[in-house]
């Protein structure tokens, strides 16, 4: 058992975070939903536990491997597309937080401080490392999203959910332009660079994801007022999926694996974005387009979930 275990901990990858993302994102669309519909609350609660377990595992497991195989973590994180998912360690689960509040208590705001130091501390690294290096062009990708603005604004969104509004306020101004700087930079790179290696373009689908969570969080922190900069923000978030769907096909080229789980967290957050802008509006035709949306999600995820377990039963999910 031990033998199996260490081996698995060696073949875990640190990508598989966003897993914990796009089943939690889920399980918050599915409580963004209450609203409108209150019976679907244990359902978000089911899946947003799911997700906190689910994290645990993947946790355990990945310090499992800086202790049994050092040199494999460390150049892992030091790789400058696989050490873009180093940060969500501790950002996967401040995603969580605000709907795991009610069940921590008091321990929440000790746990917000050590996640946002732990997402600082590995953002900063990660960002020194890239920086401070001869990074080819080609090496920029939409992951860099995720290693700067996912935790910036999720420690935001959590900051908002604990009652620390000025600090939430802070979290979110460093995000919202964190994802401005890294979206030139990726746009840039995608214009000038070539296209994306099929297994990569997957990562396509954050620039969905970063407008939406920019979205969310303002409004988290605005009490839910949908104001000219929240329907701005909508407006691109919609544009964004729009075009991603033009690429589908293009997007969907590789045979599926992990990295199909980039397209999860992108369509919760489109349908938590949604549910925000018709709850606030209270107009039928908004909330009928956030049903639309919400079922969408649902599908997505469903079917990249069920792939996952069919790949786990045949032993070709994770890497060899």
């Amino acid at each position: 058992m031990t033998g199996t275990y260490s081996s698995l901990a060696r073949r875990m990858p640190v990508s598989f975070f966003p897993i914990v993302m796009g089943l939690g994102g889920l399980g918050l669309a599915w409580r963004a939903a209450t609203r409108t519909h209150a019976g679907l609350a244990p359902i978000g609660d089911a899946l947003v536990l799911a997700a906190a377990l689910l994290w645990i595992l993947l946790t355990a497991s990945y310090i499992a491997k800086w202790v049994i195989a050092p040199g494999v973590a460390r150049s892992e994180a030091a790789h400058p597309l696989s050490g873009a998912f180093v940060p969500l360690v501790p950002a996967s689960l401040l995603l969580l937080l605000p709907a795991l509040v009610p069940w921590l208590g008091a321990a929440g705001g000790a746990l917000f401080i050590a996640l946002v130091a732990a997402q600082i501390a590995t953002t900063a690294v990660f960002l020194a490392r890239c920086l401070g290096g001869r990074l080819e062009p080609a090496a920029i990708t939409p992951a860099w999203h995720l290693a700067v603005v996912a935790g910036l604004l999720f420690s935001s969104g959590a900051a908002a959910a604990l009652g620390f509004k000025l600090t939430g306020w802070c979290f979110f101004g460093a995000g919202a332009l964190a994802w401005l700087a890294i979206d030139s930079l990726v746009l840039h790179r995608l214009a000038t660079q070539g296209p994306l290696a099929p297994p990569m373009r997957p990562l396509l689908a954050i620039e969905l994801a970063a407008p939406a969570v920019v979205l969310i969080t303002y409004t988290a922190l605005a009490d839910g007022e949908a104001d000219a900069l929240a329907l701005g923000l909508f407006g691109w978030t919609l544009f964004v999926a729009v075009m991603l769907s033009a690429l589908a096909r293009w997007l969907c080229e590789a045979p599926f694996g992990a990295e199909y789980w980039a397209f999860t967290f992108p369509a919760a957050a489109l349908s938590i974005a949604a549910w925000r802008m018709a709850q606030a509006t209270a107009a039928d035709p908004a909330l009928r387009f956030a049903l639309v949306l919400f079922v969408v999600a649902n599908a997505v995820i469903g079917f990249v979930a069920v792939r996952t377990l069919l790949a786990l039963g045949r032993g070709r999910f994770l890497p060899a």
